[in-house]
């Protein structure tokens, strides 16, 4: 899963891949969640750097009600050295 993760964010957010869009900022929070749980901080931390440190996108924002836990961007962003 790990390599998968990689790839397709590699993929998605390689110079020319894609179009900006208003669905961007979930995307990139999304691959960075993903990489960060992979274990692939170095990568994760490029997405978190753009983020910055509060997203209402995707599984960062505070009001998930499936489990991701409020504060988790936080504990990603130190995890990953941001």
């Amino acid at each position: 899963v790990r390599a998968e993760v990689r790839s397709a964010a590699g993929r998605v957010f390689a110079p020319g891949a894609h179009k900006v869009s208003m669905l961007t900022p979930m995307a990139r929070a999304w691959f960075a969640w993903a990489l960060w749980k992979c274990g692939e901080q170095e990568m994760a931390a490029e997405h978190m750097r753009i983020i910055g440190t509060r997203t209402y996108w995707g599984p960062f924002r505070p009001n998930l009600p499936f489990g991701l836990m409020p504060g988790s961007l936080g504990q990603a962003r130190r995890q990953c050295g941001v």
